[in-house]
Formats: structure tokens, sequence, C-alpha cells
């Protein structure tokens, strides 16, 4: 018996079909899924078993969000020299987590000298920006002041 993969993987997020971002494609990779070793002989009945590696190399996943799951599909089928199987699909299943929010570019304002008379001090708007970023995509970033 000989096993073979069908096709071209299919990548879903959240059941929709789905293309990597370039960071991720190692996921879909030439080598990531292999069926080894693949050919196998027959015993007559059950029990003859097919293994295989899911290995991709490094892949960048800060793209899913908390909760968000990705799905890769192949589809494999087995010749016994005569007739092919019926293709079964074998799925990877990750699920995201969230990458917390990056602030940076935290650069405090200019000192405010107090004036003689703090009673009467008057002072003027003071303003500025934060550099942020968040690696999942989609979600929404939102200032908000701690303490006071």
């Amino acid at each position: 018996m000989t096993a073979s993969v069908v096709g071209s993987p299919v990548v879903q997020l959240n059941g929709v079909n789905y293309t990597l971002p370039a960071s991720a494609t190692a996921l879909t990779a030439a080598g990531a899924f292999s069926i080894t070793p693949t050919t196998q002989t027959s015993n007559g009945g059950a029990g003859t078993a097919i293994a295989y590696t899911y290995d991709p190399a490094a892949a960048n996943l800060d793209f899913l969000r908390a909760g968000q799951s990705l799905t890769i599909t192949y589809q494999v089928k087995v010749n016994d020299g005569t007739a092919d199987s019926a293709v079964q699909d074998v799925t990877f299943t990750i699920t995201g987590a969230n990458d917390a929010p990056v602030l940076t570019d935290t650069t405090n304002p200019t000192a405010i000298v107090e004036s003689a008379d703090a009673s009467a001090q008057n002072l003027a708007p003071i303003t500025g920006s934060f550099a942020v970023s968040d690696l999942d995509i989609g979600d929404t970033l939102t200032a908000s002041v701690v303490g006071s």
C-alpha cells in the first residue's frame, strides 16, 4: 500500500477559507506534512498503520486573536496497487492566544514650574502622543488613565 497527499492543504480561519500571511506560510510549505514511510505491506486485514508527521518550520502566529481557530486540512489516500481508497481528511487546529498590546515612545513632557501663588495657577493644556501596536489583527486599542 502506498499513501499519498491529495492536492494542496486547505487553510481556514474560523471556518472560512483563509490565505496565510507571509510570516506563517511555513505552516503549509512543502515538507511540513509528510507520510512516513509512504509504503506499507497489508497483513490481509485491519491493523496496518501509516504514520504521518506535521512539523512546520517556525511560523509567526501573532496574527491570530484570542480564541480564533486556524485549521489546516490535508487530504490523504491509500493505493494498494489496484485501486485508491476514499480520501480522508487530516486536520490540524491552532487556537489563537492574546498578544498584549505594546506601548512605546512615552517621552514625558517638560516639567512645569509652580507659580508663587499656586492657588491661582492656570495650566495650559499639555498634548502629545504615544506609539502603540498590537500583533493580533483586528484588535481595538483604547487608552485609559490609571490612577490619579
